[in-house]
């Protein structure tokens, strides 16, 4: 898992393994810090991928990528929920 910040909100990739030693799925939630600093637990928005990776790390690198593409639409208005 990493997490990383990104203008106001905070990413955390949660890429994960279905099978013991399978490829890695990667995943994100994002959060905006005015939820975490009021101590608010629920997601801005969440993101499974059905693209898989052969290490953890490729796969946290891409859903960070992808977050922050998520987190540039959604400062112009045009993110839709589930991508």
């Amino acid at each position: 898992m990493k997490q990383d910040t990104y203008k106001d909100y905070i990413i955390r990739s949660e890429s994960f393994q279905r099978e013991q030693n399978g490829v890695w799925i990667p995943q994100y939630t994002v959060t905006h810090r005015e939820a975490v600093s009021r101590k608010i637990d629920f997601p801005s928005h969440q993101y499974q991928f059905n693209q898989s990776y052969a290490t953890e790390h490729e796969a946290d690198e891409f859903a960070v990528f992808m977050a922050q593409a998520w987190i540039d639409k959604a400062l112009t208005g045009l993110a839709s929920p589930g991508t």
